[in-house]
This record gives structure tokens, C-alpha cells and sequence, in this order.
């Protein structure tokens, strides 16, 4: 990947697994990339993972001894692409906040039940702007906490993305994140079926109990039919709610629907402070936004340097176009 800072950062370091690992094989180097990557990019985002073969390692020249008994050269030939298929790695690509890194893993060939593994990173995504500088440019207030984040039980627990059993239940008992999740999984099929009319309840159930999540989840529903027809205007209400409870992407969408009239009447003052708090809370989407509006002049005084930050921001937290509009801090 290239970024409009081209500084190439990249480590290699082979190594065979320690004895715990070698149950695991590449899985546990994969886990071990995650949590370093992580680290080293400060990124809160999911991370994408996808993974494919490499490159087969380069054919052996055959014995001088074979070359006049053919016979014996295509037995020889087809031993060693069984060789080099056997041998081929095992890629796995680590994608978020702008960055990827590289993992790949083999097995030793001097070793059948060891692994050897090869990391490195290519690229170096625009490190975000220090936040004296975000806070000039955007808002200075503090990010507000939801009402269901405020009266959770600090030794609740909560379910995971995916676990639709323990979502179920926690949801039961009266956890608004839960319920949240339930309905995000039922809205896209994530561990039970597809089922707009249950995320929509789910969702419904969490925003009355002051989940942000859930509310910003129904103004998706409104906004995109899911299970309805199109309803921009219907979606806004549910938007501004879980944008005064903190949720940036809420912000966000909300300096779109100003932005072009859609479902509200167009207000390029509100696409400015709608876009300012969902930069500062901590959304691509919005940062993005603000810097476009900050480097035309559009409801605001030009401001190429405000313009620069929002980007840097919005590159920092995995917007690739944002990259390519940022300039090298």
C-alpha cells in the first residue's frame, strides 16, 4: 500500500515457533501479529484478515545424474513440484487504521512438524495529529457517555459480537449493549438468521434503554430500508439522539443529511459543528468531512491547516482516501 507520505518501514524476522505454538501452528502467530500490530498502530478498529497461498519456493536444479535417463527426470521433476506445493506459505494480510502488515508462515523443511514464519510491514500510514491541535480545529468539549453506559454495572458482563446465546441472555437481563448487539447480528445474519423485523425490536428495545448504539442502528435502518422503505427524514431523529449520547458516526451522518438536504433542509452551519464533534469523538467518516469543508472554505473561513489535521486524523484512523489528501506532518 502507498500513502501520500511514502516513508517504507519494514522488519523481517524469522524464527522457529516456540513448543506451544507448534500446536497452533500459524494461528498463534497470527494472534501474536494482531495484538503487535495493534500496538504498534495504536488501532481500535476491527481488524480485516484475509489470507492466501504465496509464492512456492523456486524449483531445485535436478542430480547431473538424471539428465540422460528421462524416466527418471520426470519422476524426479514431479517429486519436487510435490515438494514446492507442500512448501508453498501460508499469507495472511492484517488490515486496519491505514496500515497492513504481513504474515507469513511456511513449514521447515528440515523440521515436518515445525513452522517458520516471516513478518514485516509495509508502509507507514500518516500518524495523526497531536490533540491540541484536533481540539483547535474541532471541538474542545469532552465526549458525552450514553445513558446505558452510565448505569451499566461496572461488573457486568456484557456479550461479544457473534455469541447470539450469550447475547440473548445478557439481553434478558437488562443489558442495553446486548440487546444493541442482538439486534446489529440479526441485521446482518452474524450467528442466526437474517432477520430485519428482530433487529429492528432489538435495536427499538436498546435506544428506549439509552443505548447509543442501538439508536444510531435504527437510524441505519430508516436510512437504508432495511425491512422498510427508504426513510431518510426518520432516520435523522434516531442519528441526532445517539449523537448528543457521544456516538461519532452518528455526528457524522448527521453532517451528511445536512449536507445534502436529505431528509432535512440543507444547513452548511450544521454540516460544520455536526462534522467537528464526529471528528473529535473519533470518526473517519467525519474527519474526513470537516477536512473537506476546512480546505474549500464551505461554511467556514478556508483553513488549510485545519484541513491538513482532519485528514491526518481521518488517515490515522484506516480513511485510505483521507491518506492521499494528507500532507506529511
Amino acid at each position: 500500500m502507498t500513502y501520500p507520505r511514502p516513508v517504507k518501514r519494514a522488519f523481517v524476522s524469522i524464527a522457529l515457533v516456540s513448543v506451544s505454538a507448534l500446536v497452533f501452528g500459524c494461528t498463534a502467530h497470527q494472534d501474536a501479529a494482531r495484538a503487535e500490530f495493534v500496538k504498534e498502530t495504536s488501532c481500535k478498529d476491527a481488524l480485516d484478515i484475509t489470507t492466501h497461498p504465496g509464492d512456492p519456493p523456486a524449483p531445485a536444479s535436478p542430480p547431473p545424474e538424471l539428465k540422460d535417463d528421462p524416466g527418471q527426470l520426470a519422476l524426479w521433476r514431479r517429486d519436487d513440484e510435490q515438494r514446492r506445493k507442500n512448501a508453498t506459505a501460508t499469507v495472511y494480510v492484517i488490515k486496519g487504521c491505514g496500515q497492513e502488515k504481513h504474515l507469513t508462515c511456511a513449514q521447515d523443511p528440515r523440521h515436518a512438524t515445525a513452522t517458520i514464519c516471516q513478518e514485516a510491514v509495509e508502509g507507514t500510514v500518516t500518524s495523526a495529529p497531536p490533540d491540541a491541535e484536533l481540539k483547535k480545529c474541532t471541538i474542545a468539549t469532552s465526549k458525552p457517555q450514553d445513558p446505558a453506559a452510565q448505569r451499566s454495572d461496572p461488573d457486568a458482563k456484557h456479550c461479544k459480537l457473534g455469541d447470539s446465546g450469550g447475547c440473548e441472555s445478557a439481553c434478558n437481563a437488562h443489558d442495553a449493549e446486548s440487546c444493541a448487539l442482538l439486534g446489529k447480528m440479526y441485521g446482518e445474519g452474524i450467528d442466526v438468521e437474517l432477520s430485519y423485523a428482530k433487529s429492528t425490536d432489538y435495536l427499538t428495545l436498546a435506544c428506549g434503554a439509552g443505548s447509543a448504539r442501538a439508536c444510531h442502528g435504527l437510524g441505519v435502518v430508516h436510512d437504508f430500508g432495511h425491512g422498510m422503505q427508504l426513510d431518510p427524514k426518520g432516520a435523522v431523529p434516531f442519528y441526532d439522539q445517539a449523537c448528543t449520547w457521544g456516538y461519532a458516526d452518528s455526528c457524522a451522518n448527521l453532517a451528511g443529511h445536512y449536507a445534502t438536504g436529505s431528509g432535512v433542509a440543507a444547513d452548511p452551519a450544521k454540516v460544520l459543528s455536526f462534522a467537528k464533534k464526529a471528528c473529535a469523538w473519533g470518526s473517519a467518516g467525519g474527519c474526513k468531512r470537516l477536512g473537506a469543508l476546512d480546505l474549500g472554505g464551505i461554511g467556514t473561513t478556508k483553513d488549510p491547516g485545519c484541513a491538513n489535521v482532519a485528514f491526518r486524523k481521518a488517515c490515522s484512523l484506516g480513511d485510505a482516501d483521507a491518506c492521499k489528501l494528507a500532507k506529511a506532518d
